[in-house]
């Protein structure tokens, strides 16, 4: 008895296309069946959900303040539970623009800065700065590290922000109090 090799069992993945032939008269006599490989492209699809999904996940699990705006109108396309409570927000501003889901922003340096991230595609940070938001219907003074770094797309240019925070309120009015007394 001779043993015949395994046959290798491959997932392919086929656009199959299939065309009417007509004879002379206009009668289907039969069908012509093309068929493309396009097995490359879903595996890289398929392998750029994955990384998407790594990506989304690693910003809700983070314990710090995380946020992704996307497009030159800041859309918030992402925001854990941390940037949430820090916005004094619920899941609502998911989907809306920075400057609608936040209003008390306008006329403070934040929305000015996401622009010119997105148009420069450089990162900024900084340390101590004042912001005032709305948290319990009050507005409120708060004080964070942030940075707003440009997210590229294949082609190089900026498709999103990705905001990471810490709220230093405590620290700063520590520091207050240190240099009254």
């Amino acid at each position: 008895l001779q043993k015949t090799p395994k046959a290798k069992v491959e997932e392919k993945y086929i656009n199959l296309v299939y065309t009417p032939l007509k004879d002379v008269g206009g009668k289907i006599a039969g069908i012509v069946a093309s068929g493309f490989d396009v097995t490359e492209q879903v595996q890289s699809r398929k392998l750029a959900e994955i990384s998407e999904r790594r990506f989304r996940n690693l910003i809700i699990d983070a314990p710090m303040p995380m946020s992704l705006y996307t497009g030159i109108d800041m859309v918030i396309s992402l925001a854990n539970e941390a940037m949430i409570k820090v916005w004094g927000k619920d899941h609502s501003v998911i989907g809306k623009k920075l400057k609608d889901a936040v209003p008390e922003l306008s006329g403070q340096p934040f929305l000015g800065l996401l622009k010119k991230v997105f148009t420069t595609g450089i990162t900024y940070e900084t340390d101590e700065m004042k912001a005032d938001l709305v948290v319990d219907g009050t507005l409120q003074e708060f004080w964070l590290n942030f940075s707003y770094k440009p997210i590229l797309n294949a082609d190089g240019t900026v498709y999103a922000i990705l905001n990471t925070a810490i709220d230093i309120t405590r620290q700063v009015e520590a520091k207050r109090q240190l240099k009254e007394t």
